[in-house]
């Protein structure tokens, strides 16, 4: 996972939030302003979950002798 699809995969879940904020402040939108939520909240957990899983793993790695 580059640097850049973190980056990017993030500045998508804040678009959503921002989106959900839009929809959660009438009622008739609500529903699509919760799933807006739901989505980039789920975007920001699974991205931050394989950062922290490509960084475990490159810690992990022996040093290579020269």
């Amino acid at each position: 996972m580059s640097m850049n699809l973190v980056t990017t995969l993030y500045l998508i879940a804040s678009i959503c939030f921002i989106q959900a904020l839009k929809g959660l402040s009438h009622p008739t939108t609500s529903r699509r302003g919760n799933l807006f939520g739901m989505l980039g909240m789920a975007l920001a957990v699974l991205t931050t979950v394989g950062l922290i899983y490509k960084l475990g793993a490159s810690l992990r790695r022996p040093a290579s002798a020269t």
